[in-house]
């Protein structure tokens, strides 16, 4: 193996676990939707193509192949530190090109030195012109399975163990310890202070209950004017009041006091506020870190089946008298538990009789209530729907059975079916997610950032 071939494997996974982290980054501000990984897949091709150019240009002159990866290390690990100011100066320009700009300008620079140290790898792996070929076939699949690992070991592994930030450090530090030898010389004592020099930037000045990475979201619990907030890739899943740790949100109460009597099921736990509403309900969860975070910090006691809601209907053959879905997560509405063939799934798991809950952020008569209302109505021949709010955005709770239901319902308007393979729920929500960050902002503000 030549010497050269470990720091061009760990320049691919660099790419790859920049890639996976800069979602964890985004989302506190963006949520984890469709725009942030279109933006984030956006740069990372744009700034590697140009650092393919502009580092095949330059090597042509002069091999600086371990200069670039001891520099993309150092960007990389500015990523943490400035981050947050640059999310803060793009918030203003929306879910759109707030997250495709906060990207540019956080991971352009790392990106571009990354890709340009492909080329100059290619020149130190040629000796011979007659094996071009070789050489660079060789080096585009060492990289690219340092790419394959890089994207395994985040997104599997580290992200639950160390973090965002520090998966970043790692990675960052060992590009420049890698390469530091090359163009700093065996001088122990330099690199040493070079590192000193950066530590200082990476702590954190923030204090929440309970922060937590796992593999679906950031989760962070906070007190704020009194009151105790569950909050996930930045936006809140629960919240209690201190006083009494009454639930703060008035649908959860709506949804409680139209549970019919037998079994019920849960999908989306929260914090738990519904299952103290409804005792021994059973619950699903996708995240075993908002479990954890419920238990600890809003008093949950119950039992929780962790899996995605679909798979779980899709695996039991237990019968409920009622199902509840309640399942925003972040700035996104998870589009595969609202389509026609998952409402069929919940009709399948209903006992004769029974009903289904479905709560769901909107505005009166928008055209995400009426995608809603249409697709269940679709697989439940009755369908009603509740606002916590007849005039602005709010919760819309939808309830449908095979059987008449009773109660003063709003009327909704038809709109979309939404399913497997046409469900554009993400677009819809555009205008719902540029207000609910606005909102977030300015009542959870302080958890949050």
């Amino acid at each position: 193996m030549k010497s050269h071939y470990p720091a061009v494997f760990l320049a691919g996974a660099s790419v790859m676990a920049l890639e996976i982290t800069g979602t964890r980054i985004l989302s506190p501000f963006y949520g984890n939707t469709i725009y942030v990984w279109t933006s984030l897949i956006c740069t990372a091709l744009a700034f590697l193509s140009l650092g393919y150019r502009v580092g095949g240009k330059t090597a042509d002159k002069k091999n600086i192949f371990y200069p670039l990866l001891f520099f993309a290390g150092f960007t990389s690990s500015l990523v943490p530190v400035f981050s947050q100011s640059i999310l803060v100066f793009t918030e203003v320009l929306g879910p759109v090109y707030g997250s495709l700009s906060s990207a540019l300008l956080i991971f352009s620079v790392p990106l571009t030195l990354l890709g340009m140290s492909l080329p100059h790898a290619i020149k130190l792996n040629v000796s011979d012109v007659d094996f071009v070929g070789s050489g660079a076939g060789d080096i585009s699949a060492l990289s690219t399975f340092g790419s394959l690992f890089g994207a395994l070991l985040s997104g599997f592994v580290l992200i639950p163990i160390l973090g965002v930030s520090w998966i970043i450090y790692l990675f960052a530090f060992s590009l420049m310890i890698v390469s530091a030898p090359f163009i700093l010389g065996w001088d122990k004592r330099m690199l040493s202070l070079f590192i000193v020099f950066l530590l200082p930037m990476f702590s954190s000045s923030q204090v929440n209950l309970f922060e937590g990475e796992s593999h679906y979201g950031r989760v962070l619990v906070g007190e704020q004017d009194g009151m105790r907030v569950l909050v996930v890739d930045g936006t809140s899943q629960s919240c209690v009041r201190l006083e009494d740790m009454r639930e703060c949100y008035s649908y959860i109460r709506i949804i409680a006091d139209a549970k019919p009597p037998g079994e019920t099921l849960i999908i989306g736990l929260g914090g738990g506020q519904l299952s103290g509403l409804i005792p021994k309900a059973d619950s699903v969860e996708i995240d075993p870190v908002v479990v954890e975070a419920a238990r600890m910090h809003f008093g949950y006691g119950g039992q929780a089946f962790i899996a995605d809601g679909r798979s779980y209907l899709r695996n039991t053959d237990k019968k409920y008298s009622y199902i509840v879905l309640d399942v925003l997560s972040g700035y996104s509405l998870p589009g595969h538990l609202v389509t026609r063939e998952s409402f069929m799934l919940m009709r399948d798991r209903l006992e004769p009789g029974g009903g289904v809950a479905v709560n769901i952020i909107a505005r009166p008569g928008d055209e995400v209530s009426a995608a809603v209302y249409s697709t269940l109505k679709s697989v439940f021949p009755h369908v009603g729907a509740k606002y916590t709010s007849k005039e602005k955005l709010g919760n819309v709770i939808f309830f449908a059975s095979m059987m008449p239901i009773g109660g003063d319902f709003a009327e909704i308007p038809e709109g979309l079916v939404l399913s497997d393979d046409f469900n554009p729920i993400d677009y819809m929500r555009l205008d719902i997610v540029r207000e609910l960050r606005k909102e977030y902002r300015r009542y959870i503000g302080q958890i949050i950032y």
